[in-house]
């Protein structure tokens, strides 16, 4: 540690004992310390030498980037910290309606709303723009759930209440968003146990750039493109169960490919008293996260019907899972996903273990070859044709369900189809006998009923 460095670890080590940020008592962040071996008897004392300060920073810059996924460099942050603090005390602490400029704020650089603020508090949104103010700390004290740098107001009695005013806030803030009926951050946030500065900031800042994402078909096509680029494609179809591979039980699971890297069909079966066979397919995508492990991401068999009609998803209709990365990709015989989102309506844990016994394998492939099956959710099955046929300067042309016809979709519908080619997720929906032209990447799906309402027409060449 160099001259310039301790003075500034010492700084910011002060700043986070007296701003709560990590812990919100002085007593947490002493039983943080003494039983990391950093601390003996009261923060001062533990601060003592360059080798302690150093201890100390490093300890808690690895704590804030585990409770934050990796999403928050303690360092990086802590400049943010200072720089928005001192934005504040100039230009708002003494504004009165704080809530009100926060949600402005809001407005102005996450959602698609015009901007209904005064002509005062636009200029101070443009001064955050061009002076780069953190907005989520910015948001955070206007709404008094953030302690300025240089705070001394001691333990905030009430940072729990602060934190569900601040989740309210939130969920109305975040009410228009056209996919999801509440968005996932904002229900982990509601139900996170650990309750501090750190991790409200964390959530605050996933719930602002998921709701912005969701709100922008550019926006969502980007995120598409960013999911698509960190799928794992494991080596894991075939037959699975719960019961450590063995016929114990009467449910197993059946996994097959689809034809995206990554994406499978997994399909629960379960054996009923009656002799029948109980059949649910569930959609699952795998994904690399940025701890190194594996997201996994499943959609009920009922959600296209949510989905094609334009409801947002509720918690029933998806959920996601993390798994630890397997050290071999080609070879994969155990996946023990754990429910990463507080869905009650899942289960808490997913222990697969991939049915290798050929005898096993044979009554499964018997049950399903002499069984009814059941399948609940039939009436929501359907099948997707890629089929994007053209791409011309005016519209997008796919393959009609009648051979040698296409459907003319005008280019100007969204600002994204300029982005679209023909490796694009575009084409057909077929569910229950009705046809709807699917944007996948978009996730915009047409029925073709409303073909006319969108200037879409059905045409016999590209032009």
């Amino acid at each position: 540690m160099d001259c310039n460095t301790k003075p500034q670890y010492l700084e910011w080590l002060t700043v986070m004992a007296k701003s709560r940020l990590i812990f919100n008592t002085m007593e947490e962040l002493e039983t943080y310390l003494d039983n990391n071996n950093i601390s003996s008897n009261g923060v001062k004392r533990a601060f003592t030498s360059p080798q302690k300060i150093r201890s100390a920073f490093n300890d808690l810059y690895m704590h804030v980037r585990n409770v934050s996924d990796c999403s928050i460099k303690l360092d990086s942050f802590m400049k943010d910290y200072k720089k928005a603090s001192d934005f504040y005390r100039k230009k708002l602490a003494r504004r009165i309606n704080p809530e009100n400029i926060a949600v402005s704020i809001l407005k102005h650089f996450y959602s698609t709303e015009n901007d209904d603020c005064t002509k005062t508090v636009l200029d101070i949104i443009k001064e955050i723009e061009n002076e780069d103010i953190d907005i989520t700390m910015t948001v955070l004290m206007l709404l008094h759930a953030l302690n300025g740098y240089d705070s001394r107001a001691g333990d905030p009695a009430d940072f729990g209440e602060r934190y569900d005013a601040v989740m309210r806030l939130l969920e109305k803030f975040t009410e228009e968003c056209p996919y999801f009926e509440k968005i996932p951050a904002l229900t982990m946030a509601m139900r996170e146990k650990d309750k501090t500065r750190i991790t409200l900031y964390k959530h605050v800042e996933t719930i602002l750039d998921l709701f912005s994402s969701y709100n922008s078909s550019t926006d969502i096509m980007e995120l598409s493109e960013t999911i698509k680029k960190e799928r794992v494609p494991l080596n894991i179809e075939g037959f699975w169960n719960e019961c450590g591979g063995r016929a114990d039980r009467t449910d197993f699971w059946k996994i097959e490919e689809t034809i995206d890297e990554g994406i499978y069909f997994a399909t629960k079966y379960n054996k009923l008293s009656n002799g029948k066979i109980e059949k649910a397919c569930f959609m699952m995508t795998l994904s690399a996260s940025p701890d190194g492990r594996i997201l996994m991401y499943m959609t009920h068999p009922k959600s296209p019907k949510h989905l094609l009609a334009g409801i947002p998803y509720d918690e029933s209709d998806h959920v996601w899972y993390m798994t630890d990365m397997p050290s071999d990709w080609s070879d994969v015989g155990e996946i023990r996903f754990f429910r990463r989102v507080p869905y009650k309506t899942w289960q808490t844990e997913l222990d697969l273990t991939k049915v290798k016994d050929e005898k096993t394998v044979g009554i499964y492939e018997s049950l399903l070859e002499s069984c009814e099956i059941v399948n609940h959710y039939q009436e929501w099955e359907y099948k997707f044709d890629r089929c994007l046929y053209a791409v011309t300067r005016e519209a997008l042309y796919i393959e009609s369900e009648n051979e040698g016809r296409f459907y003319r979709v005008p280019l100007n519908l969204r600002e994204a189809f300029s982005s679209f080619n023909l490796n694009s997720n575009v084409g057909r929906i077929t569910m229950n006998g009705n046809i709807y032209l699917a944007f996948d990447d978009i996730l915009w799906y047409i029925p073709k009923k409303k073909f006319s309402k969108h200037g879409i027409t059905e045409v016999e060449k590209v032009e």
